[in-house]
C-alpha cells in the first residue's frame, strides 16, 4: 500500500495530483486546513491544504510470487515464509477496505473522491448535509440533473424582491466594512421607487464612516426619495414613525469589523429597538471562503433573516456559498454584479445560483 501527503492551495490541483500520481482507486484518508500564520488566521493570506491519500502497490502484491519462482526452497520452509507476507497483505486488504468506506461516508472530512470535482473544495457540513440528502448528486454524470439536485437544496429567497408584505417594509443592511451594503441600498430603492412605483424612505444609521451621509444623501437626491439621519436610537424610531406611509424604508448601518464584537452588540441592541424588520446581511463574493465563514459566524447575533450576495461580477465562481449556507440557515435574497444603480441587481434564483456554484454557464 502506498500512502502519500499532498499539500496546496487548491483542493481540486491536490485531487488532480493525487489521481495523476496514485491512480483513480486512491483513497483520502484526511484532509486539513492550515494557516499560514498570523496573517492566515487573519484571513490576510492564503491557506494551505493537507490530504493524505493511499492506494494499493501492484508491485508489493506482487511480491510475494516473484519470490516463490525466485527461491526454490522446501514446501514446509517456503510456507512459513509466506505466511507472513500472506497475513500482511490481508490486512492491508482489510485496511484498504475501511480507509475507503470511511473516505466516502459522510464522515470528518466530508469530502471523498467520488465528489464531483467542482465541490470537491466544498464546506465539509455542506456536503455532508447534501449527501443525506441527495445522494445522487455525487453519482449521477448527467449535469443538468446535478445542477438540479443542487438548486432545489440550497436555501433561496427567490420572491424577495416582488414581496409586498404591510406597510412599512422595513429592510436593514448589515454586513463588514467594504461588503457593498450602501451601494446595494440604492439599488434596491431605485427598483422599488422606479421600476415597481413604490414609496421609498431612506433611513442611515452610517455617521461614522467619511462621507457616508453625503454618499446616501446624493442617491436619495437622484432618486427624488426622502432621507432621514439618526445619530441614536431615538432618533431612528422617530424617523421611523416619520415615514409610517412609506411602501419601504431601507435603513443603511455602519459597516463593521467581524472582530467588533462591542461594535455589533451596539448594532443588534438599535435593531432591535426598529420593532419588526427584515435583516439583510450583504456578503461579499470576493472573499476568502473561511473568512466568510467566520463573517456569517459572528454576524448571526444580529440575526440575519436573508442574505444578499455582493460582487458578484469580481469573483470567477461562487463555491463560496457551501460556506456560506453551512454557517447560516438564512436564504440567498439578492445578487449585486456590478457598481450600475439599478441594473446590477438581480433576484437570487436556484437553477443560477447552483450553476454557479458548479463553474457552470448561469442558468
Amino acid at each position: 500500500m502506498r500512502i502519500r501527503k499532498f499539500t496546496g492551495h487548491s483542493l481540486e490541483k491536490i485531487y488532480t495530483a493525487i489521481r495523476t500520481e496514485l491512480g483513480p482507486e486512491a483513497v483520502v484518508v484526511s484532509t486539513h486546513r492550515r494557516e499560514n500564520g498570523v496573517l492566515g488566521r487573519l484571513g490576510l493570506a492564503g491557506a494551505d491544504y493537507e490530504v493524505v491519500a493511499v492506494t494499493a502497490d501492484p508491485q508489493h502484491e506482487g511480491q510475494r510470487s516473484i519470490e516463490g519462482q525466485v527461491r526454490e526452497t522446501p514446501r514446509v520452509a517456503r510456507d512459513a515464509h509466506d505466511a507472513p507476507l500472506r497475513e500482511m497483505s490481508r490486512q492491508m486488504r482489510e485496511l484498504q477496505t475501511a480507509v475507503r468506506e470511511i473516505s466516502r461516508a459522510p464522515g470528518a472530512d466530508g469530502c471523498s473522491v467520488d465528489a464531483p470535482l467542482a465541490a470537491r473544495g466544498w464546506d465539509p457540513r455542506f456536503l455532508r448535509a447534501l449527501r443525506s440528502n441527495h445522494p445522487e448528486f455525487f453519482t449521477t454524470t448527467d449535469e443538468e440533473r446535478r445542477r438540479a439536485l443542487l438548486g432545489g437544496f440550497i436555501p433561496v429567497h427567490e420572491r424577495f424582491l416582488d414581496e409586498t408584505p404591510e406597510r412599512p417594509r422595513v429592510v436593514a443592511l448589515v454586513g463588514p466594512t467594504g461588503a457593498g451594503k450602501t451601494t446595494t441600498i440604492a439599488k434596491l430603492a431605485a427598483r422599488w421607487s422606479l421600476q415597481d412605483r413604490k414609496q421609498v424612505g431612506l433611513l442611515t444609521l452610517d455617521t461614522f464612516r467619511v462621507a457616508a451621509v453625503d454618499q446616501i444623501r446624493e442617491y436619495a437626491t437622484l432618486l427624488g426619495i426622502e432621507l432621514r439621519v439618526a445619530c441614536t436610537v431615538q432618533e431612528a424610531t422617530r424617523a421611523l414613525r416619520a415615514m409610517a406611509n412609506k411602501d419601504v424604508i431601507l435603513v443603511d448601518t455602519a459597516g463593521r469589523s467581524l472582530y467588533d464584537q462591542a461594535g455589533l452588540t451596539t448594532l443588534r441592541g438599535t435593531l432591535q429597538a426598529l420593532g419588526e424588520i427584515s435583516v439583510l446581511l450583504a456578503v461579499p463574493a470576493v472573499w476568502d471562503k473561511g473568512t466568510v465563514a467566520e463573517m456569517i459566524g459572528r454576524f448571526k447575533m444580529l440575526q440575519p433573516t436573508a442574505l444578499a450576495i455582493t460582487k458578484i461580477d469580481e469573483a470567477r465562481r461562487l463555491d463560496l456559498l457551501s460556506h456560506v449556507f453551512a454557517e447560516s440557515g438564512a436564504p440567498v435574497a439578492c445578487l449585486t454584479n456590478g457598481q450600475r444603480v439599478p441594473q446590477d441587481l438581480t433576484p437570487a434564483l436556484r437553477a443560477d445560483l447552483a450553476a454557479r456554484m458548479l463553474g457552470q454557464e448561469a442558468a
